[in-house]
């Protein structure tokens, strides 16, 4: 079976929630980490299924 691959955007990463994603063994990358703060969510979301990955937004209301 497939492990899921996470892609976290700015409003998630969190330190606490990134290291306690990664100590349950889990692939997950932020925004930080590809090199990608600051890009608007549809290129997010573009570049997040490019790399095969599921990508969690959160919006602010």
């Amino acid at each position: 079976m497939s492990r899921i691959r996470l892609y976290l955007d700015e409003d998630t990463i969190k330190g606490a929630l990134i290291q306690a994603l990664r100590n349950a063994d889990l692939d997950v990358i932020t925004v930080a980490d590809g090199g990608k703060l600051g890009y608007p969510d549809e290129e997010q979301l573009i570049w997040a299924a490019e790399q095969g990955r599921v990508i969690c937004l959160v919006f602010k209301t």
